[in-house]
């Protein structure tokens, strides 16, 4: 079922009428697919066939967590939670990358892929529509201290900048000196406007003018006139935080273990 799904996904995403195999038993890099459409044959390389295969399991994703999301507001509102008078929020910690730079699942660079999340509200004075008002998770908070009549938390300097961290990668991508050397880092992005700085531990900085460069492939860091100032920026925000000191972490208890695999962490 699961493969039927994924070849109609590539049939719908490249608008094809057939789907026949080539090359079985070939090396890997020479395995393909045609497509006919109108009686002419169409190629479709390994690399866009894995592509294709990706966005569709994303898509599946994507509708299993709507149906689980229907789920739950279903038992919310078996509770007691009333959505036309009650606040709802949803949030994601992180995004993924999906091939995008030659990157695969997260906790490997600031890109946008991984920075931009979706964030929905729900609740009384809140019309339907998007607001182009640029939030950050961190301002989450004072949105609920808002609705409930309190005192915003007090914002640092610099925080008019939207702000994403990245500490060094996960241990299981550090299992090379390859991997080490290209995702073992320190980094800071700081968006404005279009204008994105991303600051890295070993100097390899980049910026990126997103309204010209959505993909973020054109590094600008020593090229824009506005990089100077938005640095300017970033070192000041940097400058009221407090940061500890990398550690390395011991082993794990089994409780803790068991917990992070029922969370999906460790297989």
């Amino acid at each position: 079922p699961n493969a039927e799904k994924a070849f109609e996904a590539i049939q719908n995403r490249f608008k094809c009428k057939e789907v026949h195999w080539l090359g079985a038993g070939s090396p890997l890099d020479h395995l393909g697919m045609t497509f006919f459409q109108d009686e002419k044959a169409t190629y479709l390389s390994m690399e866009n066939y894995i592509e294709a295969m990706v966005m569709a399991a994303y898509a599946s994703e994507l509708r299993y967590l709507d149906d689980q999301l229907g789920e739950l507001f279903e038992v919310l509102e078996d509770n007691g939670h009333d959505f036309e008078k009650d606040y709802t929020v949803i949030l994601s910690d992180h995004g993924e990358f999906l091939g995008e730079h030659r990157l695969v699942e997260h906790s490997k660079a600031l890109y946008k892929q991984v920075s931009d999340v979706p964030l929905i509200v729900r609740g009384p004075g809140i019309s339907p529509g998007v607001d182009p008002e640029p939030v950050q998770t961190s301002d989450v908070a004072n949105l609920l201290l808002g609705w409930m009549g309190m005192a915003p938390l007090t914002r640092t300097p610099g925080t008019d900048l939207q702000i994403s961290e990245m500490y060094w990668a996960r241990r299981k991508n550090r299992s090379s000196a390859a991997q080490v050397l290209r995702f073992d880092h320190l980094q800071r992005s700081f968006t404005l406007g279009d204008h994105r700085l991303v600051l890295q531990d070993d100097g390899e900085h980049m910026a990126f003018d997103l309204a010209a460069d959505p993909g973020e492939y054109d590094n600008l860091y020593r090229k824009a006139e506005w990089v100077p100032e938005m640095e300017r920026l970033g070192q000041a925000w940097l400058a009221g935080q407090s940061f500890g000191e990398q550690v390395e972490v011991g082993a794990m208890s089994q409780a803790q273990e068991d917990a992070l695999r029922a969370l999906g962490y460790v297989e």
